[in-house]
């Protein structure tokens, strides 16, 4: 995976304007992690989806910071509609939850794809008539259709 080492001092807005171009900088190590691991950009995705990433592929040791979204609240409890698309760009980096003066920086966008592109299996939402959910749950199972 790749990552950039920075101070937090450099990623410190000034009235100058200049956490913009960090910003853009950022978004631009997405992209090329997701060029060198042969996979295309993914720039939105559902809250399941990012979710599901938050909870079961987040990398060891890491928090998240510069976020305009939070994945969940104070309490925990998830932020995100399921079905709704939502921009990963607005979720910041993930940061290495170490202490002293310098710290490793991925971009979010980046490390969601490609956890993405390691996963063996894509996650569905479907809504069904009430009543039907375990009926629609057999029939993808006998299927095969679930993971």
């Amino acid at each position: 995976m790749s990552t950039i080492k920075t101070t937090l001092k450099n990623f410190a807005a000034d009235e100058s304007g200049q956490d913009m171009v960090e910003c853009q900088h950022r978004r631009q190590l997405g992209t090329n992690m997701a060029k060198a691991t042969g996979s295309s950009l993914v720039r939105t995705a559902t809250g399941a989806e990012i979710y599901d990433f938050f909870t079961n592929g987040w990398p060891e040791g890491y928090c998240y910071d510069d976020y305009e979204i939070a994945v969940e609240d104070a309490d925990g409890k998830c932020n995100l509609e399921p079905d709704q698309e939502y921009d990963l760009r607005k979720f910041g980096v993930l940061q290495q939850s170490s202490i002293g003066t310098s710290a490793e920086f991925i971009p979010f966008t980046g490390a969601f794809n490609a956890w993405r592109n390691k996963t063996k299996t894509d996650l569905v939402m479907v809504r069904v008539q009430k009543g039907k959910k375990d009926e629609a749950i057999k029939l993808l199972t006998d299927a095969g259709l679930l993971a």
